[in-house]
């Protein structure tokens, strides 16, 4: 327990907050909260040491809007650089947090009381926003409850149909905010903060220049819903909101694992699809694929399918209807091993932007198929493998502490695929060291290290340690070449491996000069807009390729907020195709259809490919069209 007269000395030496309760541990879970009294008006000073977090309890009238203030170095509470405050209900449910409301660093929450009277309080340190105790910032802290202070919106989120609150922690609510007057969408997201059980939210301005703002809420499971923008003059503003989120009209469920006949054709996978309104939806569904380690430039492929490829299937949904809808994934081909995303969206016919429903999955390509993992599972194994391998390695680098096994050498030369000589630059390129996930794979994707090539080609990657396995070496981010990678190899985790020489291919095919609405990246609402590129061709032999661009456009109003589809170069479903004798250059430009539907404030993230016809994982050149930004258009408030 910390001396009760150390906090109530340093509360005392602050203007801004009169103690009455000095802070009891342990206090550093929520059931555990200490009470101290009745707001608004109670107040208590802390301090954040190390691996803590402190909770505290008051009573309060139901459903009275009150302010809690959490101050330290700047705001003179105490010597905590940078606060950070919660607000639970009884439960421990969050409703409110706040990180700092300047202009000092001090953190300000507003919140309302909920049903039983009882409000709890996290005070912690940066960055500790899951109020766990993991603070870096420590130092002591003045807490204290009052009455709102404006400048501060208030608001609710309830259903549109039933006009009940929604399920607790669907979503919170985040400010946004605009450029200026006109715009349907604000652009900038400036914070969230959770909703309450009761729907309610409370949000202080303060510490916010004067202009436009906006609220949005995108719970799961339904549409992303916009406020109207309100403009914030100054301290005295108070603002309300009500805010009514409909469920998305299609339910997105059940997809299933894709095999194939044969070892490198494609598959075929399904989904179900429900209309939950009560009216009948004619709609397109298609699948957004971003293939990661794909063996194209840069390591990744984005491509629609459908059907085929880049055609979407139409369905006719009646009210309260279900259909199973079957998707491609043009994965002939593709080399296995392959970790990829694929977004299934359902949009009004013909009107992609227009997202009634959406599914993310993940799936590995394998000789039989393509494995399906949830989201959740797809994080874990792009985001925690290496960290996994790191920790294993960890372990037993530790336990054979006492007697350090021999320095390891992964070594080998990285060959220009052409001529066979080494690959030598003045910034000498990297390679990668990979562990395959699975035997009989031909690429891997659990990265281990990376090493700078030397000016004469070679590399020599130490390491202390590896697990017997399969590896595998990439080289990737070359100028003027393509990606490239190894044979597989096997490490028996004794001897050291033999030296791997792999080549990697020059690049032939080269995007240039790639302009999108006439070089400016503020497109007025309802404008149209082409990109145009120069291709050129400069191997020796004959290239025809296929080219579309993937449009990703964010945010929109659709589920998750986002929408993405592919458009072929000539605009319409099929493939367009490009014929490139060698040596030879040509201007394309070509029409973004959408653009005019582009909601006031979107952007549109277009992306340029070219790949072997039919096989979208065969990338030959890919590269950015600058980013459409949709802005009210000339005469608009």
């Amino acid at each position: 327990m910390r001396p009760a007269a150390i906090a109530l000395a340093l509360a005392a030496s602050s203007s801004w907050v009169h103690a009455k309760v000095a802070e009891i541990e342990p206090n550093n879970r929520c059931a555990a909260a200490q009470s101290i009294g009745a707001a608004p008006g109670v107040s208590v000073s802390g301090e954040i040491i190390a691996g803590d977090v402190d909770f505290f309890r008051v009573t309060a009238t139901p459903g009275k809007l009150l302010q809690v203030n959490l101050s330290a170095a700047l705001g003179g509470g105490g010597t905590l650089a940078d606060s950070i405050v919660g607000v639970f209900d009884s439960n421990c449910q969050q409703i409110s947090q706040n990180d700092y409301a300047g202009p000092d660093m001090d953190s300000r929450a507003l919140f309302r009381v909920p049903a039983d009277g009882t409000v709890i309080f996290a005070a912690a340190g940066f960055p500790d926003f899951s109020f766990t105790g993991n603070p870096s910032e420590l130092g002591t802290y003045s807490l204290k409850v009052v009455k709102p202070q404006p400048p501060y919106v208030t608001g609710t989120v309830k259903d549109a149909v039933t006009g009940l609150p929604l399920p607790v922690g669907v979503g919170p609510v985040t400010l946004r905010h605009c450029d200026g007057p006109g715009y349907d969408i604000c652009q900038t997201e400036l914070m969230t903060l959770p909703v309450a059980a009761d729907g309610s939210f409370a949000l202080s301005l303060s510490g916010i220049d004067t202009g436009y703002y906006q609220l949005s809420t995108s719970p799961t499971g339904y549409v992303t819903t916009y406020g109207t923008p309100f403009h914030y003059d100054g301290p005295d503003t108070v603002f309300k909101e009500a805010l009514k989120a409909k469920l998305a009209p299609v339910s997105v469920t059940s997809p299933t694992n894709c095999t194939r006949a044969t070892d490198g054709g494609d598959c075929e996978y399904t989904v179900t699809l429900t209309n939950i309104t009560a009216n009948t939806i004619d709609a397109d569904v298609w699948t957004m694929v971003s293939a990661n380690m794909s063996g194209g430039p840069y390591g990744t492929a984005t491509f629609m399918s459908g059907t085929a490829l880049y055609t979407p299937a139409h369905v006719q949904l009646a009210p309260g209807a279900s259909t199973t809808v079957t998707q491609l994934l043009p994965i002939a081909g593709a080399p296995t091993g392959i970790l990829s995303q694929g977004t299934v969206y359902v949009s009004k016919a013909g009107k992609p932007l227009a997202t009634l429903g959406q599914l993310f999955f993940g799936f590995t390509v394998t000789p039989e198929g393509a494995t399906g993992m949830t989201e959740a599972q797809f994080a874990q194994r792009t985001q925690g493998q290496a960290l996994r391998m790191q920790a294993s390695r960890q372990t037993r680098q530790s336990a054979q502490a006492a007697a350090p096994a021999p320095q390891l050498s992964f070594r080998g030369s990285l060959l220009n695929a052409e001529t066979g000589q080494p690959v030598t630059d003045p910034a000498p390129p990297y390679v990668n060291l990979y562990l395959c996930m699975a035997p009989g794979y031909a690429l891997c994707t659990g990265y281990l290290k990376s090493v700078q090539v030397g000016l004469d080609g070679n590399f020599s990657m130490d390491m202390r340690r590896a697990p017997a396995g399969r590896y595998q070496f990439w080289a990737m981010g070359i100028p003027g070449f393509d990606i490239g990678y190894s044979a597989a190899f096997d490490y028996d985790g004794k001897a050291a491996p033999a030296a791997v020489n792999f080549t990697v291919p020059p690049k032939h095919i080269v995007i240039a000069n790639i302009t999108a609405c006439s070089n400016s990246d503020a497109l007025p609402a309802g404008s149209k807009c082409s990109y145009g590129f120069d291709l050129r061709n400069t191997g020796t032999t004959t290239r025809t390729l296929a080219f579309w661009t993937s449009d990703n456009v964010l945010p929109t109003g659709s589920p998750n907020n986002n929408t993405s589809f592919a458009v072929p170069g000539d605009g319409g479903q099929a493939q367009t195709l490009v014929t490139l004798q060698p040596g030879e250059t040509r201007h394309i430009s070509k029409g973004l259809p959408q653009v005019t539907k582009l909601p006031v404030g979107a952007h549109l993230y277009p992306s340029l490919w070219l790949s072997t016809p039919d096989k979208p994982f065969e990338i030959w050149a890919s590269d950015w069209v600058p980013t459409v930004n949709a802005v009210p258009a000339a005469g608009q408030p």
